[in-house]
């Protein structure tokens, strides 16, 4: 492992946001009469001594760092009242602000208050392909603790646009969170080019798991970095938004900073080629969460997971998937599986692995089972690996159970080098293993009524669950298995099954068997004698709904 948002309309929950590209213009635009006014921190950005800090706090096993929070103050409209104009019986206040010498930047706002039928743009002057805003209709917006999404250039412009009244915004801006030049690049596009996104082949039979994945923007004082989590459930099965990721994302962050860790819901591709631009995904926010429970790697021991509550209720509409998990404390797991992260802040991606999980240190020795060590394979549409970023996503097993969250490792492209594993803390070590007192266990939190179960199946946040936009239906039966010669596929409705595409690929993603489902009976036969013994996967879809499963072929 190498080392946007949409605002509702309306009146908001404090920290629930997602992403949407504006289609209106801002008013300054057009008209060459408005003040603006450039401003920037006044304390200068030292690179040098950023990565030299970097570096020590990568070498303690914490989180990669991406950006610096700089500090520059306005309060509105208290410090800009001389700066207000207006445009076609509109108030209009623009100001650009530039931090010198950034890749990317965003901004960072302690609260924001929007009157009725007014706009808060953020757009790059130089190119306005692409204008974002905050935007009320009937009723006032209100937001606290929000960092907005960031442009790819060292400045941004602030415009509000809003009635002539005597009701003004109120928002008061902490800083820009300047993103490093002459680093690769953090966030869209900038992961390794053998990544493969979740809507590749490799993703077909991961749907659920897929949607229950999140990438982190972690504030840590003045400092920030992405990693990788996932949504998970609990025996009272009850959606409490906990998302599990790794102690060493946000180690050094306060409860303060935890107000502004951001969770970004579908931050991914919907076809296995990569937009062409971020403005293309249709993203989901939720900024705020409290630490639930963790435990901190150290030597040999401690299985690195950290487990946090979001602030806000996670919308029925998102289709979050809340995984399953198996704390049985096994020694090995068989059967192969995948790993659902965001490599260096990108888009989605998911990473195979064949052989077993096998048991040990964070090192790869054997003295203690604290941790997995895997390997990932080549597949059809890459090799995907872990990167910084990366750092707490889950793994999953062949039964889809979440099983580990990704601590360290060393994996990348070629994987010609046996030596360079990936590392994932055991989930049935963050189970109760970490100490006896509850901040350090998952048990009290995710099995609330005590059931004493070490194994739960995950939920969906509706209860028709969406594998992108077809329904997934459950019920269909796939029998028998193992299967020998042939496998045999029911569904009620004989004329549903008959306009089907059944598709079957092995667990590293290849397609093995297509065919077009044909024919007036309810039961289709479909040859797989000539298939070698082991673990497949069946899709078939129509127009109106999807199915997967899994079965084996033993002969």
């Amino acid at each position: 492992m190498r080392g946007t948002f949409v605002w509702f309309i309306g009146l908001l929950a404090i920290s629930l946001q997602a992403q949407n590209l504006s289609t209106n213009v801002p008013l300054s635009i057009s008209n060459t009469r408005q003040t603006n006014v450039l401003r920037e921190p006044s304390t200068p950005f030292d690179l040098e001594y950023e990565l030299s800090q970097d570096s020590i706090q990568w070498n303690q096993h914490q989180q990669l760092n991406v950006a610096r929070l700089r500090e520059l103050s306005i309060i509105f409209p208290q410090q800009v009242k001389s700066e207000l104009g207006q445009i076609e019986n509109q108030t209009v206040w623009k100001t650009t602000i530039r931090s010198k010498h950034a890749y990317k930047i965003a901004l960072k706002f302690k609260s924001i208050a929007l009157p009725q039928n007014s706009k808060l743009f953020l757009y790059d002057s130089n190119n306005l392909s692409e204008i974002w805003n905050y935007e009320t209709k009937s009723e006032p917006l209100i937001l606290k603790s929000v960092i907005t999404r960031s442009f790819q250039n060292e400045s941004i412009t602030l415009e509000y646009n809003g009635p002539i009244t005597d009701t003004f915004p109120v928002f008061e801006l902490e800083g820009t969170v300047h993103f490093y030049k002459d680093r690769a690049g953090p966030g869209f596009g900038k992961s390794t080019p053998c990544e493969v996104n979740v809507a590749c082949p490799e993703g077909i039979d991961w749907c659920n798991e897929d949607q229950s994945a999140v990438r982190i923007f972690i504030q840590s004082g003045h400092s920030y970095s992405y990693c990788s989590g996932s949504v998970v459930n609990n025996t009272a099965q009850d959606k409490t938004p906990y998302v599990l990721t790794a102690e060493h994302c946000g180690t050094m962050a306060s409860d303060q900073d935890l107000n502004y860790w951001r969770f970004d819901f579908d931050y991914q591709s919907d076809h296995c080629i990569s937009p062409s631009s971020e403005a293309e995904i249709h993203s989901q926010s939720i900024i705020g969460c409290q630490n639930i429970a963790w435990a901190r790697r150290s030597g040999n021991t401690g299985s690195d997971f950290r487990l946090v509550k979001l602030k806000d209720t996670i919308p029925n509409e998102w289709n979050i998937y809340y995984s399953g998990w198996d704390a049985t404390d096994y020694q090995t797991i068989s059967g192969g599986g995948v790993s659902i992260h965001h490599p260096y802040g990108d888009i989605k991606k998911i990473s195979t692995y064949s052989a077993p999980l096998l048991g040990c240190d964070a090192n790869g020795q054997q003295t203690n089972q604290l941790y997995w060590e895997t390997h990932w394979i080549e597949t059809e549409s890459g090799h995907g690996i872990t990167e910084g970023g990366s750092s707490g996503s889950p793994i999953f097993n062949s039964q889809g159970y979440l099983v580990g969250t990704l601590a360290t490792g060393s994996s990348y492209c070629d994987g010609t080098n046996e030596n360079s594993p990936d590392f994932y803390g055991k989930f049935s070590k963050h189970w109760t293993s970490n100490g006896t007192l509850n901040n350090e266990q998952l048990k009290p939190w995710l099995d609330p009524l005590q059931t004493g179960t070490l194994k739960l199946d995950g939920i969906s946040g509706q209860q028709n669950s969406e594998c992108g936009s077809k329904t997934n239906y459950t019920e269909l039966k796939v029998f028998p298995t193992p299967a020998n010669q042939h496998l045999y596929i029911a569904h009620p409705n004989a004329l549903e099954l008959a306009n089907s595409e059944i598709r079957i690929y092995d667990l590293s993603g290849r397609l093995v068997r297509m065919e077009q489902s044909s024919g007036t009976s309810s039961v289709r036969s479909v040859y797989i004698g000539d298939l070698k013994p082991t673990i497949y996967v069946l899709k078939i879809s129509n127009s109106n709904w999807q199915a997967q499963k899994k079965f084996v072929i033993l002969h």
